[in-house]
């Protein structure tokens, strides 16, 4: 498989990138200038914050994939027969969304608490 296309594609990236920060902070130092300061100024300079369970998601689906994959290697050949890797995919995908299912319900238990 060639992949000579992803140096031209990551180069567009960045440049578009750097376009983006340089605009940005042009855009703060006008606001800056002509003293529009108001109660919402933090917003404009604080970074978005990250939802509160991110890690945990994220934790247990590489764990739930991890798993599966443990799981369908260890499956005899006799039960499966050819069908290992198919079976591997499979738990890897039930897995994380069974995981993803249980992170949901972790958030809604703690939206409800509090």
């Amino acid at each position: 498989m060639n992949f000579d296309f992803i140096i031209p594609v990551s180069f567009f990236y960045l440049v578009g990138y750097v376009i983006k920060l340089v605009s940005d902070n042009r855009l703060k130092k006008r606001i800056l200038e002509k003293e529009a300061v108001d109660e919402n100024l933090p917003y404009l300079f604080n970074k978005p914050l990250q939802p509160k369970f991110t890690s945990l998601k994220w934790g247990m689906v590489i764990t739930a994939i991890g798993l599966a994959g443990i799981i369908g290697f260890l499956l005899p050949k006799t039960l499966v027969g050819s069908y290992r890797d198919e079976i591997v995919f499979s738990f890897m995908f039930l897995f994380a969304g069974i995981a993803l299912i249980v992170h949901y319900i972790i958030m809604l238990t703690e939206k409800n608490e509090t």
